[in-house]
């Protein structure tokens, strides 16, 4: 399968053995198995990929189009149930409010705010903080050192 248009996100064979199952009331024929029995591995192992229930109607759109986006924009198949949903967004959904618009505004300066300081040293202790039993503390032929920053204590021979 090819890639799509616009986006270079290549498309995974689908490992179709895997998917199917023969079933007794059907002669033995393959049908399909249930995707809820197979598991987020098996599914993976299969060659799906997870995606939200958009990016699923979205793709389907596209397929449908023949990977062309304009052809999905273009869609005049408006008895499909994703129809509305081909663009990749819920057009049913309510606008933002005012209010949820500032508090998310505020959620992300907080967010990058705390990305922007500095990190703390591993043995500044909040006041109030009880230690955990059995954790050596500085001092007692301890060390400590960031590898891969994470702080790291070992013990130091004297």
């Amino acid at each position: 399968m090819g890639a799509r248009q616009g986006k270079s996100k290549a498309r995974h064979a689908i490992d179709r053995a895997s998917c199917l199952e023969p079933c007794a009331t059907e002669d033995g024929n393959l049908v399909g198995r249930d995707p809820r029995q197979m598991g987020r591995a098996g599914l993976e192992a299969a060659g799906f990929e997870a995606m939200t229930p958009m990016e699923v109607i979205r793709a389907k759109c596209l397929d449908c189009c023949a990977d062309s986006a304009q052809e999905v924009r273009y869609c005049v198949s408006v008895n499909c149930p994703n129809w509305p949903y081909r663009m990749g967004s819920n057009p049913f959904r309510p606008p933002m409010s005012e209010e949820r618009k500032a508090a998310s505004r505020a959620a992300l300066a907080k967010g990058r705010a705390t990305l922007s300081k500095p990190p703390t040293s591993p043995d500044s202790r909040k006041a109030g903080q009880v230690p955990v039993p059995g954790t050596p503390k500085r001092g007692d032929g301890v060390k400590s050192a960031a590898v891969g920053g994470v702080a790291r204590l070992a013990r130091v021979r004297p």
